[in-house]
């Protein structure tokens, strides 16, 4: 919805000089007309950012509007950003100067997501989209438009990120860029969460095929497959037991490509050396594949899921088993999900083996060569999502600042005692096998019930480890749902809340009583406001926030004034009125505006302190006075739009004769204009 405003004119002004001077209809310029890409505009303008459109004003006098942002990540001109959020309590944004396509301006509506080119005005402290060409203040934010700008500004691509420094309960990895440039806006390393999923069950394959190599291998080393070089390990190393398989668990790996074919990541064999489950990789497909266990058979299948592998970079993977529903994670996103046609099931063999690195083709000639450092299977289906934090676009201002956030350096993450030190198991004769129970009945005949399943596990010499005993106590609960419940309240049910029998409601968080008509409040509502809901105030007219504490001027003070009471600004010297507009005394005339502490804008024709003078192009001639813009006032004897003309007027004396109207030719023996005056002898 578009909002009205009144913005100051000075901010229009400076928006017209960015706006390339367009002497012919839009459509005509767009004959054979090329846009700059977004990096060749970065270059040319002082900030850039990407944001989320969330409000519009509209001009009173021009087609132009400004548009509030959320900034979710700023390319180029951070400071000049934060000068502007100077000026204002709100965490969002404005810029000026938007407007139609049929005007060569960039449309902007809310909801959408820019990547925005503006210009800086130092003197009204204001963003102002900015047009090297038409359309030019906007483009789309994408990831390729993103690496465009970031290479154009001076930053080179980032790393690889590191592998995670913890195997499982939430451990941290971190990437790394460098700046050709002189000074580039943003930090030149970021960090983020990585496996964060428990440690209890887990299966560290790499662990594993590592200190089953001759010599064993580092726990920092990577596993590397080339060429048909098969690393193997029996299925008894990891799972000692026929009865441990999960029924929903995850398979993560964390690997780098600098050669592919057509390989798996990992496969899973038993004793008769046929593949019972594996993970396949090609340059643009993962391939899921497993044979599923009966009474009588096994039936195999497989599912695809496309993706982009880039060599010599560190991929991230994650496959997710839950039930009959497969889905895949890529780089820490989620790339799909499809279905088996019934529940997976899977037992292992212990005479089998697991091997990393054999292509599809035992024959093929084909080259490849893959690294390998991470290999884990989480009997948790949500572990694949917690792998890494995907990537996702945040606000960069907030209203209020979190204590304790910022960077953290390398140093600090890695270099205390004890740090930097994955949680392996060390000691695999104690790892434990669990298992699951059947999931009991559901708890409810109707409406919405419970089911459970317990953990048990296996143990050896006829004694329960501390770890055993953990397991025993482990159950799982979800919620079932066998057939609606017959329910009727002759009220209906307030604030989100449901009938669940006969004139009971059952309530939202926060929300009691009999029609959950009750408010359980969790914040003070301040400055008259009322509590609607638990962390939610109805606020007076004049003010906002959570709980109403912030002050609200509509429109926002200008020019660096501050809101201190509903719609009042305190403004500098030289602004005034409601919203710190500028002052000019004594006021401007004709027509002018007042664009700053005395200082006019005069309107066409006229000029001045004060836009008292009017201009007259060309000027008046013969001591004409100009009165209004263009027009003369003659002194006596001369006419014309400029007074250029001469009048015979009054009539010619003593025998003179009018040339032409213009001028008087005398007699001889007189001279003067009007031939007046008498030659003396």
């Amino acid at each position: 919805m578009m909002r009205s405003s009144t913005r100051s004119p000075v901010i229009l002004l400076l928006f017209l000089l960015t706006v390339p001077k367009l002497s012919k209809p839009c459509i005509q310029l767009l004959d054979g007309w090329k846009q700059l890409s977004a990096g060749e505009r970065a270059k040319l303008v002082q900030v850039v950012f990407i944001g989320k459109v969330v409000n519009l004003y509209s001009y009173d006098a021009t087609s132009t509007h400004a548009a509030d942002f959320e900034v979710w990540k700023i390319l180029k001109g951070s400071k000049f950003v934060e000068e502007v959020l100077e000026m204002q309590s709100s965490p969002l944004v404005i810029v000026y100067g938007f407007g139609e396509k049929m005007h060569c301006l960039s449309p902007v509506n809310p909801g959408e997501v820019h990547m925005v080119f503006m210009v800086y005005a130092n003197e009204s402290r204001a963003l102002i989209a900015r047009y090297e060409d038409v359309f030019g203040a906007t483009a789309p934010a994408t990831a390729k438009n993103e690496e465009e700008v970031l290479l154009a500004l001076g930053w080179k691509p980032w790393s690889s990120w590191s592998r995670c420094n913890k195997n499982c309960d939430v451990g941290e990895q971190f990437r790394t860029r460098e700046c050709v440039n002189k000074e580039c806006d943003g930090s030149s390393r970021e960090s983020r969460k990585c496996n964060e999923f428990e440690c209890y069950g887990l299966k560290d394959i790499a662990r594993h095929i590592r200190e089953d190599q001759i010599p064993p291998l580092s726990k920092h080393d990577n596993i590397k497959v080339e060429n048909g070089v098969v690393k193997s390990i029996p299925v008894s190393k990891v799972f000692r037991y026929y009865n441990y398989f999960p029924d929903d668990f995850s398979i993560l790996f964390s690997f780098r490509v600098i050669a592919l074919t057509n390989i798996y990541l990992v496969a899973m064999h038993d004793h008769r050396k046929s593949m019972r489950l594996g993970v396949r990789i090609t340059p643009d497909l993962v391939i899921f594949e497993f044979e599923k266990s009966s009474a009588i058979q096994f039936r195999g299948g497989s599912l695809d899921f496309p993706v982009r592998v880039k060599k010599d970079q560190w991929h991230t993977l994650g496959i997710s088993i839950h039930e009959r529903n497969v889905t895949a994670y890529w780089d820490c996103a989620r790339i799909g999900s499809k279905n088996l046609q019934e529940k997976f099931s899977f037992v292992t063999d212990a005479m089998g083996k697991i091997s990393v690195g054999e292509p599809l083709l035992v024959s093929s000639i084909e080259r490849y060569e893959v690294e390998v450092s991470e290999l884990y299977f989480v009997p948790d289906p949500g572990a694949s999502r917690q792998q890494c934090d995907p990537p996702i676009f945040k606000p960069v201002f907030h209203a209020h600042e979190i204590e304790g956030s910022g960077g953290v350096s390398a140093s600090e993450i890695y270099g205390k005692e004890g740090s930097g030190t994955p949680n392996y198991v060390e000691d695999s004769e104690n790892e434990v096998e669990i298992s699951w129970s059947e999931w009991s009945q559901c708890s409810k005949t109707c409406g919405k019930g419970r089911r459970q399943r317990l953990m048990t596990c296996n143990f050896e010499n006829g004694r329960p480890t501390e770890e055993c005993l953990q397991a025993l106590q482990t159950f799982e609960v979800k919620d079932c749902y066998l057939q609606d419940c017959p329910a009727k309240c002759d009220l209906p049910c307030l604030n989100g809340g449901f009938c669940i029998s006969r004139n009971k409601c059952r309530c939202q968080p926060g929300y009691h009583g009999d029609v959950c008509e009750k408010v359980e409040c969790k914040i003070h509502c301040r400055n008259g406001g009322t509590c609607v809901g638990p962390y939610k105030c109805n606020c007076p007219s004049g003010y906002g926030g959570t709980q109403c504490e912030k002050v609200l001027c509509t429109p926002p003070c200008q020019y660096g004034g501050r809101c201190i009471k509903p719609n009042v600004c305190q403004c500098f010297h030289g602004f005034t009125g409601p919203y710190c507009r500028p002052s000019c005394s004594p006021p401007c005339l004709n027509g002018g505006v007042c664009v700053g502490p005395n200082e006019c804008r005069c309107a066409k024709g006229f000029t001045g302190e004060s836009c008292l003078q009017a201009l007259c192009n060309p000027p008046c001639m013969h001591g004409g006075v100009c009165y209004q813009p263009n027009k003369c006032s003659c002194p006596f004897g001369w006419h014309g739009k400029s007074c250029e003309k001469a009048r015979c007027y009054p009539h010619c004396r003593n025998g003179g004769t009018c040339w032409r109207g213009k001028f008087c030719l005398c007699s001889k023996g007189y001279y003067g204009y009007y031939c007046q005056n008498v030659l003396s002898e």
